[in-house]
């Protein structure tokens, strides 16, 4: 510490602003400083001192403020010791000074100079004497001096005239006071009741840093006052002293009582005045609690009661030592009038005890019936004091320990209880002599133990009732807190409200709902632990070794929230992403509840994917699963809400009704306890948000109220959003299902019979289709026209209501149903009271269903309507339908024909059930299966936008398809082009082909013109397809099911267009496809289904056996959930449990005899390797009974919560028995399980672009011919000592294979070369390999891309010995045409020089940089140092096992990504080591090493980041020791090392199993670190200097008077510099702002946007500099709170022939969203782009991402940025009829 004072000023909050200090370097001990104000003169009675003082140090003296009078000095104010690194207010009052004085600061040094007192901020105010008046009030006296003083501050012992008027002796004689000074308590005396007495005193008191330091009266340490000592006092003593009796004082009456009062100390009570009557009513009339600082305080107090009454002031001590509490200068106005003779209260009522409560005062009997009902009837609240509510200073309140066994509930302190993980304080005094409820977890000592306190019974729970509390919960094995509304005749009936199971060392709050409840309720809270684990207990295999851990819990400060009877809420508008708003769940009408939520609702094919509001916020909805039951229903209601106009109001809200099993959604409003109807819907209506509204004018207060009914199965969920309340009429809406009513459309008079709304037609009858297309129901409405009930040639007109005048044309679309030549469809604009011509007409036949059509409707001026208009057919036969569905007015033109981007519907698009097993289906968001599927849709980029996706989960199969057919699309001679975005994410995606066929054929009759299997990444992909076809054609998409259920397809955006395509090539397959392959099935297949394990044994020669498994294992974070058959929790798979299993205990599979020949068997199994002490899994080919021999294949550790495939060739072996291996490891978080084995002859099926060489055939490598030797296909160690691998990597055993260069027969310098088959043309795809390079004399591996006949030059190169071991290498593969890999292995100078290789893959999309790895799929070359470590980091998904400690999810992806870690659970103990090494990185090259780490749990180790240099030097250049909160922190490390260099991170577990440590996101850039920009956190206006918080800046809304914090906030023309954008970039591929460049320079374009001139600025990325696909980075200014329309506009260049890309990106925290992009040459012009930013509610910054192409030719270059619409709506009293009217906290 510098003693230099604080590091910021309070001012303005920064290092720029200025403080008075005193520096504890200088001078001695006990020295005095003193600053001394300015002279002031005369001050008024009111006058304050206020400033703001900060004193932080170990070694703080004091600082106290004297007023200097003459040769007087009055200390009013004092304070010593630390009081933390934080600026704090004090106000003293300085009074009237009837002379000249001055204020002077004083501090005192202490002993030693650890700590600073600094002062900043000093005002004094109101010190002005009262003004002279002309006359004054009734209730005012008249100062001599002609001022005007208010009665209540009469004779209160302050100078209030500034003459002493109000204080002459003569006048005050009629008031009754108090000074003490005669050493006296005047007419006051002691009031029984109390553990402790008031004192008289002078000065200070007994305990230092509490209490006065002078009487209020004299200001001397002479005067004399009252005060209660808190030395040697349990908290919470009390003593009271009590007035003479008055008369009653009424309403108006002027009777006051004034006092001063001081209440100075670290852990103060609570002083309160009562007025208690004759009648023993005792009412608290004024209460203060708290530190209130050294000095001291006025309190006047208004008196008013209809019966004799006295003054009790009563102090509550808080901690001892610590709470001394006084008062002075007591007084009464005359209005107090005193009582003759003694005051006395009534005797004390005797009550009924069967059917009364008698209330502590004694002077009431409350009906039991209105116990614990919220509301107090005993004038003292006694009848609600044990109900629960409770600080537990005092006792229990009510709380009752119901426990069984001796883990209870206790009263306690934390210095009281001998408890191991106890809170060290209470929550309410925050000191260990504070109370509160525990839990000793060392007293369970059971395996399952529970301890159950309760609170007594409720009466009916108000509706918004909440509880309230503060628990503890910390240590522990195992265990949580559960809250529960329990059955008070039967307990074990509840409900659970809350629950936690996560450790923590500090206090947490909690609120809960119990509202609506029925009387005989009662609070439970209820602790379960698991504890030392006994040999009696049920869990296979006996004992289970991990350590015992009492968990302890403690719960304090319970307090009930808006439980008045009668609570209102007028806060009915709600979006509830931030709660409730002002809407309940009704307990006494409804089953369940409402539920909220965010993202997927509980169950499959029902419910909202994401809410309305945001796309990532909250809605609440209706459970339907079990135990719901057809029939039940839910409310959602508000509280009584004020009576609205006559005009009435409008309800609108957004509704989500998609499932099959959907029933109903009811709204009403209650008025006067009457339900009325105002809006109902049944049936499914798709998944998709929708509108609704609804018209109400109840005559007088009234609810409103949501319900929900459920169906007559579990895909029955309704959801709601966004409910808002507007006065006057619903707006005009423009969409229209007719499932309510006709949303305002009409029948036009002008037609001769009208339009009829009906449900469950008949053609036969004329009343329309059968079902509705909204519901595909009977009980969806239509409308339709009657042709048998007019006339032919007759029409009726369907008329909309009225719309404003767009300048574009709207999109009306619309689906009819027309059968049997029934009449003619017409549709036409209406304006002016006019009808034209149609704009679009329909007749004829088109089948029994629903077909969809779409009409540009175009003003000419003004409003305008839509006309449906139906015309009945001549046709003798009228038997048929004219009917029309779902009418919608888009804002904008109707797209294409055959065009959809599945937003709102499906367009004209449509399954083909006939030819296909299954549907395409509309969804959005992520599918339901993890690892496969978009989570957001192309059109929008959000989790918001729809698209169509065939679902692969179970039931659907392989070589499952779902058929979806156009349109009827018109011949095309000169071409069209079908444009489609395709989405091809997870292992098991089959095929996606695209078919071209004469219009009504079948699909399968048609032209393949795309083609595309296998997985093409997490991305969407854009494909261009030109047609020619001379005759009507439709285009079918068809999507087919692969190989399990991480095989889904989705298509989005199809558009089709005039002319050809231009740009992008269209591929028709890819290379290395993944290929279906089926084989007969054999005897040693078995999936396990039926409960049993077929044809396979468990070996009786094992540790323990396999068991069959549903659902579930035994033990919570670890093992599958379902089979991998089904993918449901019926299925059955084998698993080992090893929950009570010794370390290294083994259980193995046998099948029967196998005969393994030439041609070979393929064993393929699915296995499920998940959690944090899993060990092995190893399978064997065994000849011996006895004897295993070598595992062919195994895997260890952790392989994540996911089904994963294997598969072992075998050949030549003769006789053998196939054996499956799994070990159990150190702890019960280690079960393994296997399903779907199968085996077939012959070889084993490809896997995607891949080769692990287990194949004779090497996966089509070939052997270069004009090479000098050939590569060999080996298993086990190679054949030189001393060289090679001893065992494959795929395996990991000496049974794998893998190839290798043999260099013990050639001569240095020869090469052997690898060939693949040929690859198609690429933009972007990843070569990952392994290889080994162990020996003296190694030379060199090369891999090429061979593009022609030429080799070329190598992309990748290693040499020299890099030890025994497999190391990860990436090549990145982008190349125009089609090429080939090739791996050339080079002969070394000896037989010491072996190469090998395995496990090729080519993967979409590019590599991650050396040294890069988000760990989503494995850990990037990046490899655990064994030996040399303890234990090792693993590959983890989610929650770590260890509670307490560790992510929830990954840095990456979130819930669905992986991190890896280092974890500290058992066996692990403090100090052990795990080492993650990467790859070497040549030295002599500044580089940044960015990585996120996470670091929580009560006590962390230690993360160092360490450079290991190749001569084997280790230096640590980045470390963090303990926790570090539960985020995920950035961190970035300069690296500038000579030599070359492996990074290690080291992870050192700390004191308990609660110290996980985990990394993600590593990346390396050859660039120092950028030090990411931190957002401000203030800004001071220009003009005025006023702080504003950061959020105050660039928000859209001038707060500056000057408009400052608006100014340089994205908007920029780069002419005078770069308006606060930042270069942010990592490499030389970086943003610069230039002007007057030239395409051959590659330095930007010619002329700017701005000025269009060379003089102009700009900014540009040089393609010179960087390498192919860099990425450079250019930021905006942070940003705040951007409204829904907001867009980014921008100018942009894009010239030359090898342009790469230019990105838009949102980011809000960590998280980035691509908004806009563009790639390729675009022309040497300026051309405009517009992103669409939308409602951002946080801070975010911008970024335009430029990507280099491959080659240097061309700029890429922005101009004149601006952001436009981004305000969020201001405040308005009023808004129009068709505005919605934002929430209450806006009210825009």
């Amino acid at each position: 510490m510098s003693n230099t004072g604080p590091l910021v000023d309070h001012t303005l909050g920064t290092s720029n602003g200025w403080y008075m200090y005193v520096d504890s370097r200088n001078g001695t001990s006990y020295d005095l400083a003193t600053l001394r104000s300015e002279t002031l003169h005369n001050s008024g009675g009111q006058c304050e001192l206020s400033f703001w003082y900060h004193m932080y140090g170990t070694y703080i003296g004091m600082l106290s403020v004297v007023i200097r009078y003459g040769t007087t000095e009055l200390l009013v104010w004092q304070l010593s010791n630390n009081q933390g690194d934080s600026w704090t207010q004090a106000v003293v009052n300085v009074g009237r000074i009837p002379a000249t004085f001055n204020i002077v600061f004083k501090a005192k040094r202490s002993y030693m100079s650890g700590g600073d007192i600094a002062i900043d901020d000093i005002e004094l105010a109101s010190c002005a004497l009262p003004p002279v008046a002309p006359s004054c009030g009734d209730d005012e006296l008249r100062c001599a001096r002609g001022a005007c003083v208010h009665e209540e501050d009469v004779c209160d012992f302050a100078d209030d005239c500034g003459d002493a008027t109000d204080e002459a002796a003569a006048l005050c004689a009629t008031y009754d006071t108090c000074d003490f000074e005669r050493a006296s308590f005047c007419n006051w005396t002691h009031a029984a009741g109390g553990n402790t007495t008031w004192q008289l005193n002078s000065g200070s008191t007994s305990s230092s840093s509490t209490g006065p330091l002078v009487d209020h009266t004299t200001r001397s340490s002479t005067g004399m006052y009252i005060y209660v000592e808190s030395s040697n006092q349990p908290v919470n003593s009390t003593a009271a002293i009590k007035s003479i009796g008055f008369k009653s004082a009424g309403q108006t009456s002027s009777c006051y009582f004034r006092f001063y009062y001081n209440m100075y100390g670290g852990k103060m009570g609570s002083l309160t005045v009562y007025q208690v009557s004759s009648a023993g009513k005792m009412t608290s009339v004024w209460e203060r609690s708290g530190n209130a600082g050294p000095t001291w305080h006025r309190a006047s107090i208004k008196l008013t009661e209809s019966d004799s009454f006295q003054v009790v002031v009563e102090a509550r001590l808080g901690f001892p030592y610590t709470s001394d509490t006084a008062v002075d200068d007591m007084s009464f106005s005359p209005g107090c009038e005193p009582l003759d003779g003694g005051f006395t209260t009534v005797a004390p009522v005797s009550c009924d005890a069967a059917t009364e409560f008698a209330c502590a005062n004694g002077m009431q009997c409350v009906p039991l019936g209105q116990l614990c009902d919220f509301a107090a009837q005993c004038s003292d609240g006694s009848d609600e004091a044990t109900c629960g509510e409770c600080d537990f200073e005092g006792d229990a309140c009510g709380w009752k320990d119901v426990s069984t066994k001796a883990y209870k509930w206790v009263w306690t302190t934390a210095q009281d209880s001998m408890a191991v993980n106890k809170p060290p304080s209470d929550h309410t005094l925050g000191m260990a002599q504070g109370h509160y409820m525990l839990a000793d977890g060392s007293l369970s000592g059971n395996l399952v133990t529970y301890a159950t306190m309760q609170t007594p019974v409720f009466q009916e729970v108000p509706l918004t009732c909440m509880v309230q509390f503060y628990y503890y919960l910390n240590g522990g094995t195992y265990g949580y807190l559960d809250v529960y509304i329990a059955n008070a005749t039967q307990p074990s009936s509840r409900s659970l409200l809350f629950y936690d199971y996560v450790t923590s060392s500090a206090w947490r709050e909690v609120v809960v709902d119990i509202g609506g409840y029925p009387s005989g309720k009662m609070l439970q809270l209820e602790v379960f632990t698991l504890n030392d684990v006994s040999t009696s207990t049920s869990f296979p295999g006996g004992t289970t070794p991990y350590p015992w851990i009492p968990i302890d819990v403690a719960i304090d400060d319970v307090s009930y929230i808006n439980c008045t009877v009668g609570f209102r809420n007028p806060d009915i508008n709600c979006t509830f992403d931030d709660g409730w708003c002002g809407w309940y769940r009704d307990r006494t009408y409804s089953q369940f509840d409402w539920i909220r939520t965010s993202g997927v609702t509980g169950s499959v094919n029902t419910g909202p994917t994401t809410d309305h509001t945001t796309g990532s916020g909250y809605y609440v909805y209706i459970e339907t699963s079990t135990p719901q039951k057809a029939g039940d229903i839910s409310w959602l209601i508000t509280t009584l809400q004020d009576s609205i106009p006559t005009a009435g109001a409008c309800l609108r809200f957004w509704y989500h009704m998609f499932g099959e099993n959907v029933d109903t959604l009811n709204v009403y409003y209650n008025h006067k306890d009457t339900n009325v109807l105002i809006w109902s819907l049944t049936g499914n209506k798709g998944n998709q948000w929708w509108p609704g509204q609804a018209w109400f004018a109840p005559s007088g207060e009234y609810y409103l109220i949501m319900e929900g009914v459920v169906g007559n199965g579990y895909m029955g969920d309704i959801a709601l959003d966004d409910i808002l309340v507007t006065p006057g009429n619903c707006p005009t809406t423009k969409i229209c299902h007719f499932e309510v009513d006709l949303c305002g459309w009409t029948s036009d008079s002008t037609g001769d019979y009208k339009w009829k709304r009906g449900q469950n037609g008949s053609s036969i009858l004329g009343t329309g289709p059968e079902r509705d297309h909204t519901t595909n129901t009977t009980k969806g409405y239509f409308v339709y026209v009657d042709p048998l009930d007019n006339d032919p040639h007759k029409k009726g007109r369907l008329v909309s209501p009225t719309y404003d005048y767009t300048s574009t044309a709207e999109c009306l679309d619309f689906w009819y149903h027309i059968t049997n030549n029934t009449g003619v469809l017409n549709v036409y604009i209406k304006e002016n009271n006019q009808i034209g011509s149609p704009l679009w007409s329909l007749s004829g036949d088109h089948g029994n269903m629903w077909r969809f059509a779409m009409v540009n409707l175009k003003p000419k001026s003004g409003s305008f309507q839509a006309v449906i208009e139906g015309v009945i057919s001549p046709n003798p036969n009228r038997e048929g339908t004219l009917a029309v569905d779902d009418v919608w007015l888009d804002s904008s033109p109707c797209p294409p024909m055959g065009s959809c981007t599945f937003e709102r519907h499906v367009c004209t698009f449509y399954n083909d059930r006939s030819s296909a097993t299954m549907d395409w289906l509309r969804t959005n968001g992520q599918t339901t299966s993890f690892y496969t599927g978009p989570s957001i849709d192309h059109t929008l980029g959000t989790a918001q936008g729809y698209y169509m996706y065939i679902e692969t989960s179970t039931p659907a199969s392989n070589g499952d398809n779902a058929i979806m057919l156009t349109e009827y699309m018109p011949a095309t001679d000169t071409g069209t082009c079908l444009s489609f975005w395709y989405h091809m994410f997870g292992q098991d995606i089959g095929r996606l082909t695209v078919y071209l066929l004469d219009a009504g054929t079948d699909w399968g009759n048609g032209q393949s013109i795309f083609n595309l299997t296998g997985e093409q990444g997490n991305v969407w992909v854009n494909i261009n397809v030109t047609i020619i076809h001379n005759k009507e054609f439709q285009i079918a998409f068809e999507g087919v099911v692969g190989s399990g259920y991480m095989g889904d397809i989705a298509l989005d955006d199809v558009y089709f267009y005039d002319g050809v395509c231009h740009g992008q090539a269209t591929p028709t397959t890819t290379d290395y496809s993944p290929t279906t392959v089926t084989f007969p099935a054999s005897q040693y297949d078995c999936d396990f289904e039926g409960n049993t394990k077929c044809s396979w044994t468990d070996d009786p020669t094992g540790d323990f056996t396999f068991a069959l498994q549903q659902g579930n294992t035994v033990s919570v974070s670890t093992g599958p959930s379902t089979d991998h058959t089904t993918g449901t929790s019926s299925g059955w798979y084998i698993y080992i449990e090893v929950t009570g299993v010794a370390i290294g205990f083994k259980a193995r599979l046998l099948s029967d005899l196998v005969n393994i020949n030439t041609a070979g068997k393929c064993v393929k199994f699915w296995y499920h390797m998940y959690g944090a002490d899993v060990a092995t899994l190893s399978l064997y080919a065994r000849q011996d009974p006895d004897v295993l021999g070598d595992a062919i294949w195994y895997k260890d550790g952790n392989q994540g919560d996911a089904w994963m495939y294997g598969q072992v060739h075998l050949s030549d072996l003769g006789s053998r028995r196939i054996v499956f291996e799994a070990m159990a490891g150190a702890n019960f978080l280690g079960d393994i399980a296997i399903d779907d084995i199968t085996v077939n002859d012959g070889d084993c099926p490809p896997q995607d672009a891949s080769c692990d060489f287990e194949s004779s055939d090497m996966c089509g490598y070939k052997h270069d011919v004009t090479s000098d030797f050939k590569w060999r296909w080996n298993q086990g160690h190679a054949g030189s000592s001393g060289s090679g691998p001893s065992a494959d990597h795929t395996y990991g055993t000496s049974f794998g294979h893998y190839v290798y260069i043999e260099t013990s027969a050639q001569v240095a310098g020869e090469t052997a070369r690898l060939i693949s088959g040929p690859h198609a043309q690429t933009d972007g795809k990843c070569l990952k390999f392994y290889y080994h390079m162990y020996g003296d004399h190694v030379d060199t591996l090369n891999v090429y891309l061979k593009q022609s006949a030429a080799l070329g030059q190598p992309v990748w190169t290693m040499s020299g010995n890099q030890g025994d071991t497999w190391f990860h290498g990436m090549v990145d593969v982008k190349t125009p045409i089609t090429y080939h890999v090739v791996f050339e292995g080079v002969v070394g100078a000896s037989s010491k020089g072996d190469i090998a290789l395995d496990d090729i893959i080519l993967m979409s999309g590019d590599c991650p940089p050396p040294g890069t790895c988000d760990f989503e799929y494995d850990t990037c070359g990046f490899t655990n140092v064994i030996p040399g470590a303890d234990f090792s980091w693993i590959r983890w998904r989610g929650p770590t096992p260890n509670y307490g400690s560790g992510p929830h999810e990954d840095h990456t992806l979130g819930a669905t990504g992986t991190y890896i870690i280092a974890s500290s659970d058992y066996p692990q103990l403090s100090g052990d080591r795990a080492l993650l090494k990467s790859t070497e990185f040549t030295g002599g090259t500044k580089r940044c090493l960015v990585f996120w780490y996470y670091m929580y749990g009560a006590y962390l180790g230690t993360l160092n980041i360490i450079v290991n240099t190749i001569p084997g030097k280790n230096t640590t250049v980045w470390s963090k020791t303990h926790e570090q909160g539960p985020v995920w922190h950035l961190a970035e490390v300069d690296l500038n090392i000579a030599e070359n260099y492996v990074i290690i991170f080291e992870g050192i577990i700390g004191d308990t199993y609660s110290s996980d440590i985990a990394l993600d996101d590593i990346s390396l850039h050859d660039k120092t670190c950028n030090k990411t920009v931190l957002p401000p956190t203030t800004f001071k206006c220009v003009s005025n200097g006023i702080i504003l918080s950061a959020d105050k800046q660039c928000n859209f809304d001038i707060d500056c008077q000057d408009g400052s914090d608006e100014v340089e906030c994205g908007d920029c023309d780069f002419e005078k510099d770069n308006c606060r954008y930042t270069e942010e970039s990592y490499g030389d591929f970086q943003w610069h702002r230039g002007r007057n460049g030239s395409y051959s320079a590659n330095t930007g374009p010619s002329v700017d946007h701005t000025l269009g001139t060379s003089l102009g600025w700009y900014q540009y990325v040089d393609s010179r500099n960087g390498t192919s696909y860099d990425l450079s980075m250019l930021h905006s200014p942070y940003l705040h709170n951007a409204g829904g329309p907001c867009q980014l506009v921008f100018f942009y260049h894009m010239y030359g022939s090898s342009i790469g890309t230019l990105l838009v990106v949102l980011t809000t925290g960590y998280r980035e969203t691509v908004i806009w992009d563009e790639s390729y040459d675009q022309g040497d012009v300026w051309r405009e782009g517009i992103a669409n930013v939308g409602r951002v509610p946080a801070e975010f910054r911008l970024a335009f991402k430029g990507k280099r192409g491959y080659a240097a030719t061309g700029d890429i270059a922005i101009d004149d940025v601006s952001l436009r619409y981004c305000d969020v709506p201001r405040p308005q009293p009023t808004c129009p009829p068709d505005s919605w009217r934002c929430g209450s906290a806006r009210g825009g």
